[in-house]
């Protein structure tokens, strides 16, 4: 899982410092999970007087390595707990402009290959050039653009 950029929305830093964080992975459990910190965070971290309540660190670092967040029941509290505090909600809107967008290509008319083709060999055999087909042309393209 990874979590990012939650300090810099509560500081509001700009975008272009969020880019030049660095961040670093460290290793938790034995189960090959990742834990990636940004400099803004590490430097939190060891700040004195932060805020940070070490023993409240202790306690969630303690659960991590006993499995607590392992149990199904912790797992559903934690994804209420997030869709509830709105955070998802900008997703959700990009999810559903992506879907009405895909919909709309979806309804969108598949090219005619033959009609393509058929308007090739017009133009090859030169058919666009004689002037009874030409003032058909203008006459429709006049009538498109006028009513």
């Amino acid at each position: 899982m990874r979590i990012e950029n939650a300090i810099n929305e509560v500081r509001g830093t700009q975008k272009s410092e969020r880019r030049n964080h660095t961040r670093s992975k460290e290793k938790i459990s034995g189960r090959g999970d990742a834990l990636e910190l940004s400099s803004a965070g590490k430097a939190l971290s060891t700040s004195s007087g932060s805020g940070v309540r070490t023993s409240r660190v202790d306690e969630v670092r303690r659960r991590v390595e006993d499995g607590f967040y392992d149990r199904p029941e912790v797992r559903v509290a934690i994804a209420k707990a997030i869709l509830e505090s709105g955070v998802v909600d900008s997703v959700m809107d990009e999810v559903l402009a992506f879907r009405d967008a895909k919909k709309s290509l979806d309804q969108t008319a598949d090219l005619r290959v033959d009609r393509v083709n058929e308007a090739r060999e017009k133009v090859r055999s030169g058919h666009y050039n004689r002037p009874e087909v030409r003032a058909e042309v203008a006459d429709r393209l006049t009538n498109a653009l006028i009513g």
